[in-house]
């Protein structure tokens, strides 16, 4: 059984039963917090953290994806897969929609994903949408070395052939996109300007390859000649 127990308190003794109250703290003391079972969680995200994420995450849309906001990088063992996916789906709303309708949300609606999951696979909406040009214009060229196999042509059936692949809807479409393109490219904007340029010098190469090697200095003049006969056929309809 349990007993009285003997407490000094200012130099006296006091018998105390195991089951009585602790005495009150004094007045004006200070009360002391029982911190084993603090969390972390239980803490408010400060004013100006929370308005700081709200700005990063906003400044996606016209440049990036700030990581350095609280959002996560892509884990390093997510496939490639994924990726190569979005950007399908991406290239092809382009083609649809062209830039007008190229926010993120719209971007990331047509891979079917939240604009915020899309921040998990691309670190720029810029690297997305250069992915998506890029993948166009590897599409376009496979189409080509199909029509014309690497081997010396006359530079004329070079020119015929290449009008010729573009009288399709779909090729059309690709076209009306590529000049809306190089409109922004020509004003200097980025990843246009970029994008153009490494596509140009893909399809100049295209064209020295079938090209004798006495007539490959006119692979450029080539190429401007068919893109202005293809941008008037776009405008006459």
């Amino acid at each position: 059984m349990l007993g009285n127990v003997r407490v000094r308190r200012n130099d006296r003794i006091v018998h105390r039963s195991p089951f009585d109250l602790p005495p009150a703290a004094p007045r004006g003391a200070a009360r002391q917090r029982d911190v084993s079972s603090f969390s972390w969680s239980r803490v408010a995200t400060p004013p100006i953290e929370r308005a700081g994420r709200r700005r990063a995450k906003s400044a996606w849309h016209h440049s990036s994806f700030v990581n350095n906001a609280g959002l996560m990088s892509p884990p390093s063992s997510e496939p490639d897969g994924r990726r190569e996916e979005i950007v399908r789906a991406v290239a092809a709303h382009l083609v649809r929609e062209g830039f007008a309708n190229s926010g993120i949300r719209a971007l990331a609606t047509s891979a079917g994903l939240s604009d915020r999951m899309l921040m998990y696979y691309f670190e720029t909406k810029d690297q997305l949408i250069t992915d998506a040009l890029r993948l166009l214009a590897a599409r376009m060229t496979a189409s080509l070395e199909l029509l014309l196999p690497r081997r010396p042509t006359p530079p004329e059936q070079i020119v015929e052939a290449l009008m010729g692949s573009a009288g399709g809807a779909e090729q059309q479409a690709v076209l009306r996109l590529w000049f809306e393109i190089v409109g922004l490219a020509m004003r200097g904007q980025e990843p246009y300007r970029t994008a153009v340029r490494e596509i140009l010098d893909g399809w100049t190469a295209w064209i020295e390859a079938r090209l004798r090697p006495a007539q490959r200095a006119r692979a450029p003049a080539l190429l401007a000649e068919i893109e202005g006969r293809l941008m008037v056929a776009l405008l006459q309809g």
